[in-house]
């Protein structure tokens, strides 16, 4: 058990635009979760309270600045009309700009310390990568959708109710698994919407409005989430889709999406499914791999991803694939020793750091042997081969 300051969700300066149904589930969580996440030391928060009211006020945080005027001056309605103008400015600057936009994704997202791994696996041709924005796969409206503010707890008993049935038979070890892996994978995922802050000097030379648009773009699709009610946000690939398949024994990552910070978005949910892909977690992803708990995950993930990076220092960043596999693999116990930063889940996550990092270099090892036999080889010459003429007829 860790210690915490403890209160409620707090929307702190913000407007609370969550809606009613959502904001009882994260009080309240749900059986599968609650089997993941820590118990805090007070009663007048939860786990869940904690990391989602640090990620919402960070969020909004983040439009007040792409938009330039405090939110509480508008109506969730305008923020979402904002929104769609932005999307529609986005794509029409895009529409003469999708080849290098489509490069610089995969550019921005493979230069991270973290994804160093990945990006010797590409260099090395052990995955692939077809990446591009296409408005046509993606299927998205332009039009804003009429936003209706529900002030009453009406859905709330109907969302639990659906909870507690698709999460019935979500016990088992392989299962639970398989949903902190989207967790992980959609938390990462939103977090580096935001990775266009790295290249805004590319984008700048397209269009100076670029940065801001994608700002604007990168906080409307999060914030989606929270206050769409239950079951009726956005279906799957209407802003983005991504797949990963088996090419030998090799894997392709096929990204799409409508906007540049939606591209890096499904190329980094991509990398992370390629890092999750486990077979014995194959049946369990046919129950929990769907919209309704994407959605969720998409509001709890960016909480839970940020907790376990932070925990990995920063020189040891570009071993994150490898932990990111072994803390999969923990008994649910150990799992939340590690989420509530505890001196047991330092000690456990500090054996996964030193068995990641024997691993990548016993790797390293094997390779450079691989490639020194390899030109070897190409130096040796080659033996001269002398065939003997025919004899000619008398």
């Amino acid at each position: 058990m860790t210690e915490f300051l403890v209160e409620k969700f707090d929307p702190g300066k913000f407007p609370s635009f969550v809606h009613p149904a959502k904001k009882s589930w994260i009080e309240l969580g749900d059986e599968e979760l609650n089997q993941i996440v820590p118990t805090l030391s007070g009663a007048e928060k939860t786990y869940l309270e904690m990391i989602t009211s640090e990620e919402y006020q960070s969020m909004l945080a983040k439009l007040e600045k792409y938009v330039g005027f405090s939110v509480t001056s508008r109506s969730l309605p305008q923020i979402v009309s904002l929104f769609y103008e932005s999307l529609k400015r986005a794509v029409s600057i895009e529409s003469t700009n999708k080849q290098d936009l489509e490069k610089l994704a995969l550019q921005v997202v493979l230069q991270l310390p973290e994804f160093e791994m990945v990006r010797e696996a590409y260099e090395n041709k052990d995955v692939f990568f077809d990446v591009k924005l296409e408005l046509e796969e993606a299927k998205v409206s332009l039009k804003p959708p009429d936003i209706k503010v529900e002030e009453e707890l009406s859905e709330a008993e109907e969302m639990n109710a659906e909870l507690a049935k698709e999460f019935e038979s979500l016990l088992k070890e392989g299962v639970l698994r398989r949903r902190l892996a989207n967790l992980f994978i959609q938390g990462m995922a939103t977090l580096k919407m935001h990775l266009f802050n790295l290249v805004v000097g590319e984008l700048s030379k397209i269009d100076k409005n670029l940065p801001n648009l994608y700002g604007i773009l990168a906080v409307g699709a999060e914030l989606g989430y929270w206050v769409a009610p239950p079951m009726k946000e956005l279906k799957a690939g209407e802003g983005g889709n991504v797949d990963v398949q088996p090419k030998g024994k090799e894997y392709l990552i096929k990204a799409r999406a409508v906007t540049f910070p939606f591209l890096i978005n499904e190329i980094v949910k991509g990398v992370y499914e390629w890092l999750s892909i486990d077979p014995d977690l194959k049946d369990a992803m046919k129950k929990v791999d769907s919209i309704e708990a994407e959605t969720g995950d998409v509001i709890l993930g960016p909480g839970f991803a940020k907790t376990f990076q932070r925990m990995v220092p920063a020189d040891k960043q570009k071993y994150l694939p490898l932990i990111y596999r072994k803390f999969l693999q923990l008994p649910s116990e150990e799992i939340k020793a590690v989420l509530a930063k505890g001196s047991e889940g330092r000690g456990i996550l500090s054996n996964l750091i030193k068995e990641a990092e024997a691993e990548w270099e016993e790797y390293s090892q094997s390779k450079k042997r691989y490639d020194f036999e390899i030109s070897q080889e190409e130096e040796e010459p080659e033996e001269e081969t002398y065939e003997e003429e025919p004899e000619e007829d008398s």
